[in-house]
């Protein structure tokens, strides 16, 4: 089990009972974690601007996987300013959505 708080705290669990904090990305307010989705035994978890994964145990060792406020618009190339708000898994692939209308991909949780 896994759940993100509105103060950036990531916390996990085995059994649903004792929890952990794994991660406070709550860098001054400004990284606060807002989705969490799990998938072939991956759980990835996305802040304002960071994604981060874990495989297997949740109460284990979380890794940063990138720093996502930008994008490149696909049609000029340019920097876009990019806040990623929702994550989720299903047929392998876990799709990670932007408030600027960018979908991202990854089947690993690692490469997007």
């Amino acid at each position: 089990f896994v759940h993100s708080t509105d103060t950036g705290v990531l916390r996990a669990s085995q059994d649903g009972v004792s929890w952990v904090e794994v991660l406070d990305a709550n860098f001054g307010g400004f990284h606060s974690f807002t989705r969490v989705a799990y998938g072939n035994g991956i759980w990835v978890a996305i802040g304002k601007f960071n994604f981060y994964y874990c495989v297997g145990d949740p109460t284990g060792t979380w890794n940063q996987v990138l720093s996502h406020n930008l994008d490149l618009d696909p049609t000029t190339g340019d920097s876009v300013y990019q806040i990623v708000g929702v994550v989720t898994f299903g047929a392998g692939k876990f799709v990670a959505g932007g408030y600027g209308g960018t979908l991202n991909y990854s089947t690993d949780g690692v490469n997007w």
